[in-house]
């Protein structure tokens, strides 16, 4: 945590108050780091620093950013520092009689709030609208790839030929993909009954992580290293038998774990139809280069997922990478038809997010160097854009940029073949001057 929050300085334009106030919280946090080796109840003070962090480049921007890749994460650590000190403190009551097999409990406790994440997703999958297990069944989990690929973050994107194997290969054996990737999520209740389970179900989840970092450019690096964590620190303990009273802590504690803490419950439907929200930087000579999500640092996740253009009559009525909760709506989409119907909306207010371009171009810039370049791509981002898809923006010296447009277009993606194709349905444009 204290690693994520040093690398993630800078990643927004604030008041030099905040800015102070920033550094104050990050040096804290190294020194805790530091101290939390042998003093685990340490932990939570980095933790503590993300989450100030987030929340405020969140006020001085108006801008939210998803907490899906670190919430879940943060509050482990914060897990870690609450039972380490009342842990301490009990022993030194003589309360309790401090032991490895205390530590233990604690352990598989705080795995099993973890592991929520990924039952809790299986069963969002269940609860979809439409016949039941019809995300198993039906869901085009290919799409995700399309979009992606559409959208510039697809990692394999420069070749273009696997790329299309790879998404043909998804369509080819689509129904045992989506079961594979709901029974490994399901398995998660099961999986605490035996620690050796719980290892080996915890690197299939990593696994997965980077199948969908290499099929989406979504990346979830946070939690797979929690769960080389979790995999380091069950090692000792593969042959210990749990007795059924624990088993049975374990189950309810992540079952009911979303009472008390963020759990994430990632299901959808994945459709044929995209709306890009693509940030489109204008020269002073008059050129349009398509800037990567990347170039928004700390906002990049919020770019990357689509949220912040308007959306209304003419485009598709889909979120982030073409992705949907009702079953009809799945079946429109697939077919380019599912048409917004509610009035014309913003993700974000204009102003706010014409407010927020300006403050960031400028911050930006100053941190240029001679040739006008950022290293904006070296950056702890969760959605990576592919920089080889947007060299030509790399290269682009920033203070020739005038000004934003902001592209909105419903794009309808088919595989076919070896290539994929994408028809412009509706494209609706606003012009961001600095």
């Amino acid at each position: 945590m204290a690693a994520y929050l040093v690398l993630g300085l800078g990643g927004t334009a604030l008041p030099s108050q905040s800015n102070a106030w920033l550094l104050a919280i990050s040096a804290a946090a190294v020194v805790a780091a530091a101290i939390g080796w042998n003093r685990p109840a340490a932990g939570a003070i980095p933790a503590l620093g993300v989450l100030a962090y987030k929340r405020i480049a969140e006020l001085e921007t108006g801008i939210k950013i998803s907490a899906t890749d670190y919430l879940p994460v943060l509050e482990i650590s914060l897990m870690i520092g609450l039972l380490a000190t009342t842990s301490h403190w009990l022993a030194q009551r003589k309360l309790v009689h401090a032991s490895s097999a205390g530590e233990s409990v604690w352990l598989l406790l705080l795995v099993a709030l973890h592991f929520g994440n990924y039952f809790w997703s299986a069963v969002a999958k269940i609860m979809l609208d439409g016949p039941v297990l019809a995300w198993v069944y039906e869901n085009q989990t290919y799409n995700l790839l399309l979009a992606a690929w559409s959208a510039g973050l697809l990692p394999i994107a420069q070749w273009p030929d696997l790329s299309a194997s790879l998404a043909g290969s998804l369509k080819a054996f689509l129904l045992a993909s989506n079961v594979a990737v709901f029974a490994i999520q399901l398995f998660a209740v099961v999986a605490l009954l035996r620690v050796r389970w719980a290892i080996c179900v915890t690197l299939l989840y990593d696994a997965s992580h980077i199948a969908i970092f290499l099929a989406s450019g979504i990346l979830f690096w946070k939690w797979i290293l929690l769960n080389l964590f979790i995999v380091v620190a069950l090692a000792p303990l593969r042959g210990v038998r749990l007795s059924t009273s624990l088993k049975l802590s374990l189950v309810l504690a992540m079952l009911l774990g979303h009472v008390l803490f963020f759990t994430a419950r990632l299901g959808w439907y994945d459709t044929a139809s995209f709306v890009s929200n693509e940030v489109v930087a204008v020269t002073r000579d008059g050129q349009e280069i398509p800037v990567p999500p990347n170039w928004f640092l700390a906002h990049s996740v919020t770019f990357a997922q689509g949220r912040v253009g308007p959306s209304g009559p003419g485009h598709a009525a889909t979120g982030t990478l073409g992705s949907v909760y009702r079953h009809s709506e799945m079946r429109e989409g697939n077919d380019c038809q599912v048409v917004e119907t509610r009035p014309a909306h913003d993700w974000i207010d204009k102003q706010r997010l014409h407010d927020y371009l300006r403050n960031h171009h400028r911050y930006m810039v100053a941190r240029a160097d001679s040739r006008g370049g950022v290293r904006f791509h070296l950056y702890p981002h969760h959605i990576v854009a592919n920089p080889l898809e947007f060299a030509e923006f790399n290269a682009l010296d920033k203070r020739l940029i005038s000004g934003y447009r902001l592209r909105t277009e419903t794009r309808c993606l088919t595989l076919e073949g070896t290539a994929m194709t994408e028809r412009i349905l509706h494209r609706t444009e606003v012009d961001l001057p600095l």
